[in-house]
């Protein structure tokens, strides 16, 4: 019997309920913190934001005044056209490409929602890959694969509901990448892995939710003097903000905050939600030291101010560890910050969880 979900009448402001997940689209408007448009077009572009978050918001009362009992049930199946993009070269990052024996996380898991009478009427997957299958030469607005799936799931079940999300991706890309019929094809792909897992067994899901938030806090480096921090500019998007906050003469932040945030579903599935941009190695290391059957892990939730690296991505160097949150906390000196983040993440995620879930059963 697949467990029957019941509502309050009304919600209690619980922060910890409530997710925004991004896909991170890289086809999309250029919000904030970008420097490449300016005058009018900069202006429609914050019309646009502030529009958007207008959007949002009356979407999500929308949804909870929608609110119907219904049945939940997850199951999981594999998806391969993510790749890990960090080519080394003696162990050091030399740029991006395609890796074939690379870290990557190919798993799908997908929650099924049925109503009171079994039909199908919505579909939630994750994984694990950068929405970076248009490049930077892609000049229009698209929703890259992950909203090809979304389209070609709905088209596929007719009247239900299709929402992706993204994993621990943030160094993997999808393989091949450069035009808008690759974004089909990987959709394609999904949602074809979508429809077979939907006619197999499920596990049902309790409808009993926990849900936690914790925040880790990394204390800041004091910076350096300014000339070594232009020089750090040259490489760093972290030392870069740095150099421009001090110009206009603030004060730098004593710390940078990292959110974790877990759901879990009676002993049927752990949910993790982690903001930013989190490398895979996060996945792979709580999947193998947790019950990894039992456990789902969404990153780009709610912000995404930067990349969460590993120990792994820290001794390699390069991109994603000059542009992480431990760049930031060390102004462009990613290899400073000890302990790792990737330790403190996972000791934190295991504070967080109920034991049950800390081995497999």
């Amino acid at each position: 019997m697949i467990g029957r979900l019941t509502f309050p009448n009304e919600l209690p402001g619980r922060p910890e309920r409530f997710l925004l997940c991004n896909s991170h689209n890289h086809s999309g408007p250029d919000l904030k913190g970008m420097d490449a448009l300016s005058g009018d077009e900069r202006k429609r572009l914050l019309q646009y934001a502030e529009e958007l978050t207008d959007r949002l918001e009356k979407v999500v009362l929308q949804a909870l005044a929608a609110r119907q009992p219904g049945h939940l049930a997850w199951a999981q199946g594999s998806v391969g056209f993510a790749a890990n993009r960090r080519v080394l070269k003696r162990g050091t990052w030399t740029g991006f490409g395609a890796v074939p024996d690379g870290p990557v996380d190919h798993s799908l898991p997908l929650i099924r929602v049925t109503d009171t009478e079994g039909k199908l009427v919505a579909v939630v997957v994750n994984y694990a890959c950068h929405c970076t299958t248009l490049r930077g030469n892609f000049k229009r607005i698209h929703g890259d694969w992950a909203a090809c799936a979304r389209e070609y799931i709905e088209a596929d079940h007719p009247g239900t509901m299709a929402l992706v999300t993204v994993g621990c991706g943030a160094d993997a890309d999808p393989c091949p990448h450069s035009t808008v019929e690759l974004c089909e094809r990987h959709g394609r792909s999904l949602a074809d892995e979508v429809k077979r897992i939907l006619t197999g067994s499920f596990r049902p899901i309790e409808f009993q939710l926990t849900a936690k938030t914790a925040t880790i806090d990394v204390p800041r480096d004091p910076p350096p003097p300014l000339e070594e921090l232009k020089q750090l500019a040259k490489r760093s998007h972290a030392a870069r903000r740095l150099v421009r906050l001090i110009e206009r003469g603030e004060k730098p932040p004593a710390s940078k905050s990292f959110q974790i945030t877990t759901w879990v579903f009676g002993n049927e599935l752990a949910m993790v939600f982690f903001s930013d941009e989190v490398v895979v190695d996060y996945a792979l290391r709580l999947k193998r030291e947790l019950d990894g059957t039992r456990l789902w892990i969404t990153a780009y939730c709610n912000d995404v101010a930067g990349y969460i690296v590993s120990k792994r991505i820290l001794e390699e160097g390069g991109y994603e560890a000059n542009n992480s949150l431990s760049a930031a906390v060390s102004y462009g000196r990613p290899q400073r910050v000890q302990p790792a983040m990737e330790d403190r993440v996972v000791e934190q995620v295991r504070t967080l969880l109920p034991e049950r879930f800390h081995a497999a059963p």
